[in-house]
């Protein structure tokens, strides 16, 4: 791994800091989309190019960031230079739709303020809102959106929820892997071990990713339900 200053690498940097808001604006837009009380909906092509822009900026800009950075340097000049131009006519394209996210943002926060004298009680009606499933996905897929959640709804039951469930998956995990390993004395060089396919350690460690998202979606789900029962409580909704 390296990193020199190249046009590539301030590419990357540039990338970076434009993502980082721009991923922000698009899950506060999602976060006011999926708000019940909102009148304005998407056909379904807008709703699919919506959740591509989205999952872009959440995974695939900071992946090419990271690449550009640290191995941009690999690239002759001349390709240094046109992928800095590939990458400033991606950050123009985009800006457009993320100003736009914004002014529909603030549009919605003008419309429809949730009790906005008391932050605590708007928080709680916001848990009730919630499609839990979505928010569950969201909360184990996605970079800081169970940051967002906390600070939104004012609750850390989900985010605890994950990182408890989470910590037990990866010991039972690890376990696991020194029991298989004990039983097939992975220390002994004749050990039916070292014959094993790389295929099949892709597809077990696979399987155990797998089975950790699918825990923290769990766990993160009975953690939103947990804090909507308890907004529910707190505001006299009957379930």
């Amino acid at each position: 791994m390296n990193a020199s200053l190249n046009w590539a690498s301030i590419q990357g940097l540039v990338l970076i800091l434009f993502g980082i808001p721009a991923y922000l604006i698009s899950l506060v837009h999602l976060d006011w989309l999926t708000r019940r009380n909102i009148k304005q909906r998407k056909t379904a092509f807008e709703w699919v190019l919506f959740v591509v822009t989205f999952c872009g900026r959440a995974l695939c800009l900071p992946f090419v960031a990271g690449v550009l950075f640290f191995q941009g340097w690999r690239l002759d000049p001349i390709l240094q230079f046109g992928v800095f131009l590939l990458g400033a006519g991606v950050i123009a394209e985009a800006s457009a739709s993320t100003l736009k996210y914004f002014e529909q943002n603030r549009h919605f926060e003008s419309e429809l303020r949730l009790g906005a004298d008391d932050s605590q009680k708007s928080a709680m009606a916001l848990r009730v809102q919630d499609h839990v499933w979505l928010w569950a996905i969201l909360h184990a897929s996605l970079p800081l959106v169970s940051f967002y959640y906390a600070l939104t709804r004012r609750t850390i039951t989900p985010f605890l929820w994950d990182v408890l469930v989470r910590f037990v998956v990866v010991l039972l995990s690890n376990l696991v892997v020194y029991v298989l390993g004990l039983m097939f004395g992975w220390w002994r060089p004749d050990s039916s071990l070292v014959g094993v396919s790389p295929g099949l350690i892709l597809v077990f460690i696979s399987i155990l990713l797998g089975l950790n998202w699918c825990a923290a979606v769990f766990a993160a789900r009975y953690g939103m339900i947990q804090a909507k029962k308890y907004a529910r409580l707190h505001l006299g909704i009957q379930s």
